[in-house]
Formats: structure tokens, sequence, C-alpha cells
């Protein structure tokens, strides 16, 4: 009688050798951003962390796949079947995704009760935070040399700090993201809200919607008050995304109507995917960036687009993009 081999179920570990965590091929890192992004799938990851430091894509499919089996069986990471998007397809589908053990949570020093209580919960619906995901895996992707993503802070953690008193920005952000310049050592924030059409502008009474609410609470937020709450001596952008360009010019005349100037960045989702063009030539450093970090947002203030990379220093940027705050 012939034999095949037996296919190993994703969501089953295996009694194989139990691998400590330094010597999993970036074992430390995946563990790392899978507790910064809550959950991800393995595509996610693989171009999160290894995509750019690898030969090939083969290779880079390769090692993710080894390093996510060897964490998975030996219980740093869980795995949970949701339905969500693709980064391919808009459409929900059964998939599996990538969450914090309790050890993978002692790790990296973080409450294994947070990491249980913050991931999703099997055959749960998710969207919104799928895509908030998959905006954090295009920093980590596309994050240019003389760059560093010091901090991904979901919107559970914020609320965390809400509800301790260390927040008082009206609404929680989605997400906080904290770029150091590995040249000079400054801090770089950015809070991210990210809207895909279901929050009304404005009301049809004419009062704010709850856009309107979020960019009110933003512009009375004080620099100082930020900077002592989240001890990070450097004022943030707040960098929105919308799901088309559309949407962005709807959401960035609101915001100038209210007030917001240049620290309000603007962008669409699917430019930022590489779907709708490549980011805007630029023969510097910056040009090398992914397009989440090159030149696709513009201010409330005017039309010129800017590059997140050049605003957080590196050199040969254009002057333009590191204007934006100023």
């Amino acid at each position: 009688m012939n034999s095949s081999p037996t296919r190993r179920s994703p969501l089953k570990r295996h009694a194989t050798t139990r691998y400590p965590l330094s010597a999993i091929d970036a074992g430390q890192r995946i563990v790392q951003v899978v507790g910064s992004l809550r959950f991800a799938t393995a595509t996610q990851l693989r171009r999160a962390i290894f995509d750019r430091g690898s030969a090939s894509p083969r290779q880079a499919r390769y090692r993710a796949t080894k390093s996510l089996r060897r964490l998975f069986d030996s219980g740093y990471l869980r795995r949970v079947q949701v339905f969500c998007p693709s980064a391919a397809s808009d459409r929900l589908s059964l998939q599996v995704v990538n969450v914090l053990s309790a050890t993978g949570a002692r790790a990296i020093g973080l409450d294994p009760w947070l990491a249980r209580t913050r991931a999703p919960k099997p055959r749960s619906v998710l969207s919104h935070d799928f895509w908030l995901v998959e905006l954090g895996v295009l920093a980590f992707e596309g994050c240019p040399a003389g760059l560093a993503i010091t901090h991904w802070w979901n919107d559970r953690v914020l609320a965390a700090r809400k509800r301790k008193g260390q927040l008082s920005l009206p609404t929680i952000p989605d997400a906080l993201l904290v770029a150091r310049n590995l040249a000079n050592g400054k801090e770089y924030p950015c809070l991210i809200e990210l809207d895909l059409g279901t929050e009304s502008v404005t009301s049809h009474d004419g009062t704010r919607g709850d856009f309107s609410r979020k960019i009110a609470g933003y512009v009375a937020y004080p620099e100082t008050r930020f900077r002592q709450e989240f001890a990070i001596d450097a004022p943030p952008i707040v960098l929105i995304v919308a799901d088309s360009d559309r949407r962005a010019a709807s959401l960035r005349e609101a915001t100038r109507r209210l007030g917001g100037g240049g620290r309000f960045w603007f962008a669409a989702l699917p430019r930022l995917r590489g779907l709708d063009g490549p980011d805007t030539p630029n023969a510097s450093p910056a040009a090398l960036q992914g397009p989440f970090w090159g030149s696709n947002w513009l201010t409330a203030a005017d039309d010129h687009r800017r590059s997140l990379a050049a605003r957080c220093g590196l050199e040969g940027a254009r002057a333009r993009s590191m204007a934006g705050t100023r």
C-alpha cells in the first residue's frame, strides 16, 4: 500500500525539540512584533521581518515558515482561526493568525493575562482590526535604513492608559507609532487614525460627527500634555489613513474647517499598500523607503506631498517634506 506524507495541521503543536527563543531565526523579533500588533498572519510577519533581509522571496518564505513553526511548537505563539480580509483581497475568509502565548508574553516582559485578553477570539470577525495590523506591517516592512520603530502601540494599549488616567485625549487613537532616527537619536511620534468610511464626518443637523469630534479633540490636545503623558520630547503628528483618495480629501477639508493644519497628515490606504501608483520619485535615501514612509502624504495645510521618512530627519530628503509640522 502506498503511503503519502501526512500534512501537519497548522493549529496543532507537535512533539518536537523545544527551542530556546535565542536559537530561533529572528525569534525575539517575531515575538516583539506580534506583541505590538496583537496578531498577524504568517504572510504579514514574513513581510515585516524577513523579506528585506533575505536573498530571494523563496528564502524569505522558508525562513518565516521555519521560525513560526518553531515558535509555535516551542510554545511562544498560539494560533487562532478568525474571519478577516487578506492583504490581497477585501473579502472575509477564514484565516490563521499568530498571537502571543503566556510564554511568549513573559519573554518580552508583557503580562500574560493582557496578551490573552487582547488576542482575537476564535472565529471572530475582524475588519478594522485587520487593516490596522496591515498598517503596522506596512510601517515595519518599509522602514528605511536609518530609522527604527521603537513603539507600535495599538488601541488596546492606549485604552488601558486612558483607564489609568495616563492619557487625556477625549478619544483613543487607533495606534501610536514612534520612530527613532539612528543618526541623531531623536524620536518622532505619530498618532494614527484609520478611517474606513464607517464614521460620519459631520452630522445632518450641522453638529459635529464622529470624525469631527476626534479632530476637535486633537486640536485641543496640547503638545506639552503629550510630552508629559508619553515621556517623549517631541510633538506628534496625526496620520489619518482613509479607505480612498476621495474620502481622504473629504477628511482633509473637514480638518481644515476645524482649524487643523500641518500636523494632520492624510493618505489613502491603497496608496500606502502600493496599489495606487508608486510614491513620488526622490533621489535621496528617502527614495528607498516603502510607500508608508514615502511621499504619499498630504497635510491639511497644503497640497504638497510629504515624505514621512523625511519628517523623521533622513538626510537628503526634500526640504518641503520636512516642513510639515513647523
